[in-house]
């Protein structure tokens, strides 16, 4: 590819632009430039397949099934119990938070939740609220043959909540709901609470959902890029002016 050429490279003047390109060039000139891109697009329009994005205000019946999540390692879990209500419903909560999910189309942190209810419970739970979404990009599943399905998934007007609503059947004494998937756009989490549905409701309950960078964090980040953007800049000029004195000579 020596006659590659960076269309409208003349008018993307900022350092950034300008590093990034250079970079494409680089890997072009080698001949993996297109290889890159063909296995960029494999894994794009694999994720696309399996996307389910939910917006603020959606709904999504069925729920999806997919085999999310594929890969990518846990960074924490917990487990809680919770209840029992007045009207006698009582389980326990296991939620997950993962890096690296291979099917996350957005390449942030994926969620995940499952919840049993006691075998000596006197009711059934018909649904989770999971609050804390709002600002994110949401992607729903649930993973099949992991437990009771849910019917169909909805997210607030304000994007806040996620709820996972079962009504064909409802989650009975002795048994645990699927695995409930959300992945996100989000790059941190915190802890958070969210709630057990049934005629009434279990509130309060610990889970984990994401979180926005606080704003220290978000500064080292920018320093550490300026930082290796400026040596990158500077190993560049010192090896083009290298190559001018060469040339004199």
């Amino acid at each position: 590819m020596k006659n590659f050429k960076l269309i409208g490279r003349g008018t993307m003047s900022s350092p950034g632009t300008v590093f990034f390109w250079r970079l494409v060039s680089h890997y072009a000139k080698r001949g993996v430039l297109g290889a890159m891109c063909s296995l960029g697009a494999v894994f794009f329009w694999a994720g696309a397949a399996q996307a389910t994005p939910l917006a603020p205000g959606g709904f999504l019946s069925p729920a999806p099934a997919e085999p999310d999540p594929i890969g990518g390692s846990v960074l924490y879990t917990t487990s809680v119990g919770w209840g029992p209500s007045l009207s006698g419903l009582g389980g326990t909560l296991t939620s997950s938070v993962l890096t690296g999910d291979a099917s996350n189309p957005y390449g942030g942190l994926t969620f995940t939740y499952q919840f049993n209810i006691a075998p000596v419970a006197t009711d059934s739970a018909s649904g989770i609220a999971l609050g804390g979404f709002a600002g994110f990009l949401t992607d729903v599943s649930f993973r099949l043959a992991s437990g009771v399905a849910p019917t169909y998934v909805t997210r607030s007007g304000s994007g806040d909540d996620v709820t996972f609503n079962f009504f064909t059947p409802d989650v009975v004494p002795g048994q645990s709901s699927a695995l409930l998937v959300v992945q996100t756009d989000a790059h941190s989490w915190k802890h958070g609470i969210t709630s057990i549905i049934d005629h009434s409701a279990v509130p309060n309950i610990g889970t984990l959902i994401p979180a926005v960078p606080d704003a220290a964090n978000t500064g080292w980040l920018l320093c550490i890029g300026l930082c290796a953007l400026a040596f990158f800049g500077r190993t560049e000029v010192q090896t083009a002016r290298a190559a001018a004195k060469r040339t004199e000579r």
